[in-house]
């Protein structure tokens, strides 16, 4: 019990829910209160994420046209996790420099921009992984201005993060026990439980982005074709999604 609790107080600052009727995002206060136990909150959480059964997807017979917020939010998962390499982050990105060339190249596809003024007339400083923006003077780095600006975790880990949290929610990966399995993210990340913590909570929030943030889109590099004659956003892309999922991870 007294465990449960630690972790309550740990965990209440990063929680938030979907309010279904309001589609708002529902604080941990107002879904519970303050005697809201996390085995509750994670329960939610978990109604939110895309590990569902079949009995949800087949409601769309009527109208197999038509998505709601939900299963658009379902699909996109889908294809995220259909995007993601087939032999993982840390066989596509072996070393930590290949992860952070990634990470620059989809933040500026064009080359490096000054934050402040948006000009790319920038110089790398020697000695030192900052640019210099010639034009205002600012000094800066490829995470200035992200989430991931005052961590110091390395970005191999951040991609690992990224997958395991898609296949999380997509339902490939799912969490039975959340405690337990926060405990071995973070021991397969080599970092502290409030520390996988953090980054579950910042990943989470870039993915749930529409479109997705940078972490998102730098561990999806694979193209996913439909097949012809199907439409985008329908309950048979839904379905066909699903489907080459549980084909790809059985």
């Amino acid at each position: 019990m007294a465990r449960l609790l630690r972790w309550r107080k740990t965990l209440r600052f990063r929680e938030r829910m979907w309010d279904e009727d309001d589609q708002r995002p529902l604080s941990c206060q107002e879904f519970g209160g303050g005697g809201a136990s996390i085995l509750k909150i994670e329960e939610r959480r978990q109604r939110m994420d895309c590990s569902v059964g079949d009995a949800n997807i087949d409601r769309m017979n009527e109208d197999p046209h038509l998505l709601g917020v939900r299963n658009r939010f379902r699909l996109r998962i889908f294809m995220m996790a259909l995007a993601l390499p087939p032999t993982g982050v840390l066989y596509r990105w072996r070393t930590e420099q290949g992860c952070r060339k990634r990470f620059g190249e989809v933040r500026w596809p064009d080359g490096p921009r000054c934050d402040r003024c948006g000009l790319d007339d920038v110089s790398a400083i020697t000695g030192r992984v900052q640019l210099r923006c010639r034009a205002c003077g600012r000094q800066f780095t490829m995470v200035t201005g992200t989430p991931l600006e005052r961590s110091t975790t390395p970005f191999r880990s951040w991609f690992r993060a990224t997958e395991i949290t898609i296949l999380q929610m997509a339902g490939v990966m799912p969490a039975r026990d959340p405690l337990r399995f926060l405990s071995e993210t973070a021991k397969h990340l080599r970092v502290s439980r409030t520390t996988a913590m953090r980054m579950e909570r910042i990943v989470r929030t870039d993915i749930s982005a529409d479109p997705s943030g940078l972490l998102g889109r730098a561990v999806t590099d694979q193209s996913v074709e439909l097949p012809s004659g199907l439409e985008p956003e329908s309950g048979e892309c839904l379905r066909w999604a699903r489907s080459r999922l549980r084909d790809r991870f059985p």
